[in-house]
Formats: C-alpha cells, structure tokens, sequence
C-alpha cells in the first residue's frame, strides 16, 4: 500500500490531478476486465527450440547487465509509452537474483528488450488471474518486451527469444517457461504459436 501510494504522489507531481484521475481509471479498467482476457502460454524447455539462420553480425542479442540500465534508459526510453511504465521499474532492477533482461543491439544501439523471470513463483505472472497451483518451481516467466518501431518486422523477437531459450536451459534449473499475450492482438497470439508456445486450457 505504502509503495502505490509514493507511486501516486510521484504521478501527482509529474501529471497533476487529471494525470492520477487517469491512472486511477486505468488500473480499474485493467482489474475489472482486461487481466481476464489474457491468453496464457507454455513452452516446454526441454525440448529443441526452434532454429533460425545465423544472423551474422547484424545484430546483437545478450542477457543485460546492471551498467546497461543507463544504456537502456538513454536509448529506448524515448520509445516508450504509458503501457510501458510497468516495465521501468524491473529495468531498475537488472542484475538481481530472479530479475533478467535480454538486449538487442544494432550499430551498439539498444533497440529491444525482454524482461524475464528465472522463477514464475517469484514475478508478476502471480499478480494476473493464472490458476497459482498451475505454477511450479521449475516454471519460467518471461514477461514484457518492446521493440522500436524502426526494428519491428526485423526477426528481432525470435532470436531473443532463443538466446532466453538458451539461457533457461543452461544457467536455470527452469523446465517450463511460461507467457501471457491479451486477447486484443490476435497477430501476437499466432506468432508465438509459430515459435512452438501452446495454449494453456482452463488457465483461469
């Protein structure tokens, strides 16, 4: 209680009186109707993930560091919008123990992120209306990405995805990694179909 309200006085402050009202009736929004309308995914990291062409060195896709926090801050923050505001404060905490970020850089620009969690126990997974005794210790989490517009369409998300996939397998005792996309972008639903996700039935 203590945190939302220091996160309302600091909206206060930076968006006066119709920036909270706002916000208030968003958070309603989301509690009343849009946390029910997510579609909850599964993807079984025990087996082969996918595989793409080399992409040369195009690109570059690793797992952040604690000194790329100000990297990302200067170089995608511009980008975001309000539905992005979540995000900021996992970002802050790049490098602690459950919290992880995967970067793309292009010309050594950050032009994409993936927040994700090494236990699903321990993330905002727990916060949506997911059947908790669905969830295990050995299950993954990954949750918000963006990418700048100029880098959208680019194949950026699912070699991202296989660095996480990789990561998961190697460095996490995680079996399970699970992923939740709103019903609202049907485009989103069919690509992580293509990339080997599979709907969780009575997820609810």
């Amino acid at each position: 209680f203590l945190g939302k309200l220091i996160r309302a006085n600091e909206l206060l402050a930076k968006k006066g009186l119709s920036g909270l009202i706002d916000k208030l009736f968003c958070h309603i929004r989301y509690n009343l109707k849009d946390k029910w309308r997510f579609i909850y995914f599964e993807l079984d990291l025990t087996a082969d993930p996918y595989s793409l062409p080399d992409m040369g060195e195009s690109m570059v896709v690793r797992r952040a560091q604690s000194i790329d926090i100000s990297k990302i801050k200067n170089e995608l923050y511009p980008y975001l919008e309000d539905k992005q505001e979540f995000d900021k404060r996992y970002i802050d905490r790049i490098g602690e123990g459950n919290i992880n970020c995967f970067i793309a850089e292009v010309d050594n620009k950050v032009v994409h992120y993936f927040i994700v969690f090494n236990e699903a126990t321990y993330s905002p997974l727990m916060q949506t209306p997911f059947d908790k005794q669905m969830v295990t210790k050995k299950d993954a989490y990954m949750s918000s990405t963006f990418t700048i517009p100029e880098a959208r369409g680019k194949w950026v998300v699912p070699y991202v995805i296989l660095c996480i996939i990789d990561y998961f397998q190697k460095e996490t005792n995680a079996t399970r990694a699970l992923l939740l996309v709103h019903e609202n972008t049907p485009s989103a639903i069919g690509f992580f179909r293509r990339l080997g996700f599979e709907v969780i039935d009575d997820a609810y």
